[in-house]
């Protein structure tokens, strides 16, 4: 039986192809699997776009036009259960690289996360713990990275390097919560979900995922990022 995510449990993640109008853009996948004998579960993040068919549809940092390939596209069902909301007011910013953009949350529904854009932060809200349990357990933090265009995880990595931009001591303020990073590290989409420390629910810790764009092909590798709760 799937359900929604317990604090023990640890996702898996991978990625989609999905392509801008005039660029390829590379989806970031989370799927949670079982970790303890009485929780199950299977969550994928997809990226939410739109059909090059379709007039408008989402758009990146830049103002490029996102497009999934065929096929990958979330049913609005999917979008719906899972209760996107905008965090009026909050803010996911890191002065380090310049990055200031919004902050969203959704929930796991069905094993499922259906991030619907390209340019805000998401909090996981059954997935760790909450801002407000911030002291108790790890807040979850995942956004999306495109290539050849600009996402908010775009300002976290380094794709000519194949590297994180953020050294440790770096600033993160995810709303009212001040976070100092204390590490990171780059892991192959196949295993994230077998390591152990990133799905940890560790008092005072937050963990920012996304991926790692390559100057050209499919994404194979996340960027993880690891912060302690100052204030």
């Amino acid at each position: 039986m799937r359900r929604g995510a317990s604090h023990s449990q640890r996702p898996r993640v991978g990625a989609d192809t999905k392509r801008p109008l005039g660029l390829i853009v590379l989806a970031v996948v989370f799927v949670l699997m079982a970790a303890l004998a009485v929780a199950s579960l299977l969550m994928a993040l997809l990226q939410q776009g739109s059909m090059s068919s379709e007039a408008g549809g989402a758009k990146d940092l830049a103002g490029n036009t996102v497009v999934l390939d065929d096929g990958q596209q979330p049913t609005k069902q999917q979008i719906a259960a899972m209760k996107p909301q905008q965090e009026s007011g909050m803010r996911f910013t890191v002065p380090s690289v310049g990055l200031d953009v919004g902050m969203q949350s959704l929930s796991v529904v069905d094993g499922v996360i259906v991030p619907p854009g390209f340019r805000d932060a998401y909090l996981v809200r059954n997935l760790g713990v909450g801002l407000d349990q911030a002291k108790d357990g790890t807040v979850f933090v995942v956004m999306h990275s495109v290539q050849g265009g600009l996402a908010p995880g775009n300002y976290l990595t380094n794709v000519e390097q194949g590297s994180i931009k953020l050294a440790k001591g770096a600033l993160i303020q995810v709303g009212e919560r001040s976070y100092q990073v204390t590490g990171g590290e780059l892991l192959p989409k196949s295993s994230l979900q077998d390591e152990s420390r990133v799905w940890q629910n560790t008092p005072g810790r937050l963990v920012v995922i996304t991926c790692l764009e390559r100057v050209s092909g499919r994404s194979l590798q996340n960027a993880v990022i690891y912060a302690t709760l100052q204030s």
